[in-house]
């Protein structure tokens, strides 16, 4: 419909099409809005096309800052095809009313819309109908849709809270459903639909997390809870779990499948039995997967042979890392690496006190110093010469003209001596931070028994990037100071000597 309104605009062509079906108007976080914006900065499109204003947003106060602020600013011209509206026009001014009040009731209608679906879904729940989509593994609304009642899965669910209540664990539980072959909630949908819907569920197993949600549903005490969430697009809030005395409970609305005893004794194994102890990651924030950059997790799948997995196939990336290594395997390249730079500090270690005890060393570090005292007493003499030449001239017994060379010379003459002052200073201050990087790396070293202490080598790991088992690249705290310590060492200043 744009594309045949701007046939008439013989000074437009159409370069890109940008699209938000599926997002709400009422907020700018779209990803086509968001893409378009790009593209007027760098200069790609100078011109918005739009059906009616209401397609730019629903929200009058940032459409209006854009029309009146932000688009003329950057030079771009906007044309409605509805609002008979064109940026450029003569009646500019005048349309810019009428659009603002267009803005206004298009965000009204979208906040009457809602106001008008809340409104219905409470009348609803207030005669009597179940306002969720979902009631529950083993359980059906009735026709009328005002009731709950156990379908053929009631007696899985209550097989379920009985082999928790003997003491079996959910993943024991979700194993043996699974050699059971009992459809799991995913799969009965997708057989309720014969086929048509939850495809993606079609071959879906039992696991801990569906064990775990069937447990802890109150909906199987017989209590009916409803209103649990909060959500507004329209004011950009994300749905949202309400406090719990927010939520409309029903207390023995229908059939229960569980006592409300043993419902509150399983809720209390959830946190005893289930709970694992929490054991030190050292490396948490420092080990990173080498393909997609996620953080690796540390896995203690046996209490001696914990490994650090990638878990980005559970965030949906079009390509699964599986990147795995175990932490005795990381431990003992992190060991091997400091082992290896021990020794090369022991190498460079063995050059610097080659250079600090000989003679030539010590005679150009006593010459240089000699020669910095006397520099810096000729710039105070200088000072004192420039300072005299000052008062004579305002005593008249130097000439302007006198002045102004003289001062020029002794400026020429103070330029050079500090550019050799500052020379040797920056000499001797290598000097002096090779010394201190020397006493910081023979701290770090000193004592390779502390190799052992795992807290201690995982401190002086500032990063690990793992890309395979073959493939582990390990940055070091201290990966600077041997870099300063190596540009010091082998810099030009330290070869001259």
């Amino acid at each position: 419909y744009i594309t045949k309104s701007l046939e008439s605009f013989s000074d437009v062509n159409i370069v890109e099409v940008y699209s938000d079906n599926g997002f709400s108007g009422v907020n700018f976080s779209r990803n086509d809005w968001e893409r378009m914006i790009e593209d007027i900065k760098s200069g790609k499109i100078n011109c918005i096309a739009v059906k009616d204003l209401s397609r730019i947003g629903r929200n009058s106060v940032e459409v209006g800052n854009y029309l009146e602020k932000v688009f003329p600013f950057l030079k771009i011209r906007v044309i409605s095809v509805n609002d008979n509206y064109d940026s450029i026009r003569d009646d500019f001014n005048s349309k810019m009313v009428e659009n603002a009040f267009k803005n206004l009731m298009n965000e009204f209608y979208v906040r009457d819309i809602a106001k008008k679906i809340n409104t219905s879904i409470e009348a609803r729940r207030n005669m009597g109908y179940i306002m969720i989509s979902n009631v529950g593994y083993g359980y059906k609304k009735t026709a009328d849709g005002k009731g709950i009642i156990p379908d053929e899965n009631a007696p899985v669910v209550e097989m379920i809270f009985r082999l928790r209540r003997n003491g079996k664990t959910m993943g024991e539980i979700a194993n043996m459903l699974n050699y059971l072959a009992i459809p799991s909630p995913g799969r009965y949908l997708y057989m309720q639909s014969n086929g048509t819907k939850y495809i993606k569920h079609k071959d879906s197993k039992w696991f801990t997390k569906n064990i775990r949600d069937i447990l802890s549903n109150r909906i199987y005490t017989g209590d009916l809870v409803q209103s649990k969430t909060f959500t507004s697009k329209i004011d950009g809030i994300n749905r949202r779990l309400k406090d719990e005395n927010e939520w409309i409970v029903a207390e023995n609305f229908h059939q229960a499948l569980v006592s409300k005893e043993d419902f509150e004794y399983i809720q209390g194994l959830k946190k005893t039995i289930c709970k694992r102890p929490n054991k030190l990651n050292h490396l948490k924030g420092k080990i990173y997967c080498g393909k997609c950059g996620y953080e690796l997790n540390k896995r203690e799948v046996y209490s001696d042979k914990p490994s650090f997995n990638c878990q980005s196939n559970r965030r949906k990336l079009k390509e699964l890392c599986r990147i795995s290594v175990s932490e005795k395997a990381v431990k003992e390249i992190i060991v091997k690496l400091l082992h290896n730079f021990m020794c090369v500090f022991e190498d460079k270690k063995a050059i610097v006190d080659k250079i600090r005890n000989s003679r030539y060393f010590k005679d150009i570090t006593n010459k240089r110093n000699k020669e910095i005292s006397l520099l810096r007493k000729n710039l105070k003499t200088l000072e004192l010469k420039i300072s005299t030449l000052y008062q004579d001239f305002k005593a008249e017994t130097v000439s302007l003209a006198e002045f102004v060379f003289i001062k020029a010379e002794y400026n020429r003459e103070y330029s050079k001596i500090e550019k050799e002052l500052n020379t040797l200073v920056c000499k001797n201050k290598k000097a002096d931070e090779l010394t201190l990087l020397d006493e910081k790396l023979e701290r770090l070293f000193s004592d390779e028994k502390s190799f052992n202490d795992d807290e201690y080598i995982y401190s002086l790991v500032k990063k690990i990037t793992v890309y395979s088992k073959e493939r582990i690249d390990v940055e070091f705290t201290f990966n600077d100071v041997f870099s300063s310590f190596d540009e010091i060492l082998y810099g030009e200043e330290m070869s001259e000597e």
